[in-house]
């Protein structure tokens, strides 16, 4: 339990300590030199132990500055090498995953509050202009700052009380004029306001919107943007985004503001951040951009920090479950089983361009002997031979250690001669992965579902994912409609709650194949066809994978026995995992297979009949 110190920060309860000579900084570095880093349980459980003992003892503020200086690299180290545990995997973590995870922050809580402690122990002592205080304070906003972006990694809220507590800090710094002072951080050198900054402007991005890689990537180039703009307390200035300072709560769009703001507010205009973006959206080259990131993120910011958009319905609380599958391949699947049953695929999947069919995130990766249950979070256990009906290519190598997703960048280091070794298939690219989720409705607009999912789901259940919805309410009927995810959150008791932004209903499962020069070499991949939508205008469009599919392309597709080419005309969305055009018809193309037979032949009837 912490008690609340002299300005309201939360410290623990302290003793006198009965020997401190471990504390001494030589003993100190031989103890964490000595700690067995090739065991990161064991040094996890004795960095946890001192750092929790030392909290609860009495000690002068230099020997807890020594403690808080030594321990704060190897405690990098060990959240750093936990982070495999919980991110990157299914959202819908394990009992175990969640363990290490809440470890994880455990540990930086400790830090943050042996920081603290110090700040309490030298304002008692009056020692306002302490070069110590501007170092405290400096650490703990530095560990908040990573509790923060674990947080919105795995779609939870904040620690209560760590707002207001980080908004004390800053307002202590800044009274006491030492708010912009650099100070060497571990590896970086940084001031208070300058870490400040960079967790209001991240509070501003919608993060239960990002994926987790997207919200590493844009707090890595925070640092760059935080220069471009300032905080004031000047109530008529220009401000996008305001901040309560007595309050327990991040930054809020300055449109929700309700009074005149008061001396207590801070406020920041984010116009010419949004306007380098937008210049830097509008080159085809992201290599020249500040933060590196791709087109639908970099979209995402401009909206998260552009104009404020309301909500056009209301929302209606819902009740009665749902399915949902997750995946635009899955979705297909699924439609095509329920529409027309089982598939016949004659090897249209199979090949070198099997990757093509893979979903989401792992679509720009090179998967190498994935086990089939890998689609679902599972405790490890022993690899000892490959599955034979994976849809995962694979190298030939005998080394099972790497057999994991290589990213495309290494793609280069393969030898080009040869081609790659995929492994054919009974039937299709693992279909019995897909399955659906049954969700609780918690409410419901024309706009989409905020869904509640509970138990194992897919690694690729993430934000911008393409979803199927199948209301089966009436017996005996169902009605299928497409969306996509847009935010998560996760509860108290680690159930998700996920936002679904409808696209279209009805849709039509159908097989594109882009047309080019070697299009025979191309396969056809799973897509969805989208009725118009005359309410709002909308033509009839078409469901892609985000690549090879681009504007301008000619496309054939394939829906049972049919063959149509289409031209692909306008990108009306960009996610992640799916593009979503509008196309003209062009040609229907006789089934050449179909065209040569006599209706009268009966040859292949009997397998049918």
């Amino acid at each position: 339990m912490l008690l609340k110190g002299a300005i309201g920060l939360g410290i623990r309860e302290r003793k006198p300590a009965e020997d401190t000579r471990m504390y001494q900084s030589r003993e100190l570095a031989a103890w964490v030199s000595n700690l067995p880093k090739g065991n990161i349980g064991e040094t996890s459980r004795l960095v946890y132990q001192l750092l929790l003992q030392s909290n609860q003892q009495l000690l002068t503020t230099d020997t807890r500055a020594e403690i808080v200086k030594q321990l704060s690299g190897t405690v990098d180290f060990i959240t750093t090498a936990l982070k495999k545990h919980y991110i990157g995997q299914s959202i819908s973590l394990s009992a175990k995953q969640q363990k290490v995870a809440n470890f994880s922050q455990a540990i930086e809580i400790e830090m943050a509050i042996a920081n603290k402690t110090i700040v309490e122990d030298l304002l008692v002592d009056e020692k306002f202009q302490s070069p110590l205080l501007v170092t405290a304070i400096n650490g703990c906003l530095y560990f908040f700052f990573n509790i923060q972006i674990r947080c919105y990694q795995l779609y939870k809220d904040l620690p209560k009380s760590m707002w207001h507590e980080i908004h004390i800090l800053y307002q202590l710094a800044e009274q006491n004029q030492f708010h912009d002072k650099k100070v060497a951080n571990l590896d970086s050198s940084i001031s208070i306001v300058s870490t400040y900054k960079q967790m209001l402007l991240l509070a501003t991005t919608n993060p239960n919107q990002l994926r987790q890689q997207e919200i590493s990537k844009i707090a890595e180039g925070l640092p760059q943007l935080n220069r471009k703009f300032k905080l004031d307390a000047d109530p008529t200035a220009a401000h996008t985004f305001l901040v309560n300072l007595h309050s327990d709560a991040g930054p809020f769009h300055q449109s929700l503001l309700e009074e005149p703001m008061k001396a207590h507010f801070r406020g920041f205009d984010l116009v010419d951040i949004v306007e380098e973006l937008r210049e830097e959206l509008q080159e085809k080259k992201s290599v020249h951009r500040a933060l590196k990131l791709s087109d639908p993120t970099q979209r995402h910011l401009l909206d998260s920090w552009g104009v404020m958009v309301t909500r056009s319905f209301a929302r209606a609380s819902g009740d009665g479950d749902i399915q949902i599958s997750v995946g635009l391949a899955a979705s297909h699947y699924l439609i095509q089983r329920e529409l027309y049953g089982d598939e016949t695929l004659d090897g249209e999947l199979s090949g070198t361009k099997l990757v093509d069919s893979l979903e989401g995130s792992l679509k720009h990766a090179i998967v190498m002997g994935v086990e089939e249950d890998d689609y679902y979070h599972h405790a490890p256990k022993p690899n000892t031979e490959w599955n034979k009906k994976t849809s995962s290519p694979a190298l030939k190598d005998d080394s099972m250690w790497d057999s994991l997703y290589r990213d495309k960048k290494s793609q280069s280091k393969v030898n080009d001669s040869k081609p790659y070794d995929f492994l054919e298939m009974a039937k299709d690219e693992n279909t019995e992965q897909y399955h659906f989720n049954e969700a609780a409705i918690l409410n419901i607009s024309p706009g989409g579902f905020c869904l509640k999912l509970d138990g194992e789901l897919p690694k690729q259940t993430q934000t911008g994912e393409i979803v199927g919805l199948l209301d089966a309410a009436t017996p005996g009927t169902f009605s299928w409609s497409v969306g996509c995810i847009r935010w998560i959150r996760r509860g108290i008791k680690g159930d998700l709650n996920i936002g679904i932004q409808l696209i279209a209903p009805n849709a039509k499962p159908v097989r594109a194949q882009i047309r080019t020069s070697h299009a025979d070499d191309n396969n056809y991949q799973r897509c969805l066809m989208l009725p118009a939508i005359d309410n709002i205008g909308q033509p009839e469009t078409i469901l892609t994978s985000p690549l090879p599919f681009r504007e301008g392309a000619k496309v054939r597709l394939k829906l049972n026995d049919e063959l149509q080419d289409i031209h692909l005309k306008e990108t009306i969305m960009n996610g992640h995992s799916f593009k979503q055009f509008t196309f003209n018809y062009l040609e229907m193309i006789e089934d050449q297979a179909s065209k040569s037979k006599d209706p009268d032949d009966f040859d292949g009837i009997w397998d049918i009949i």
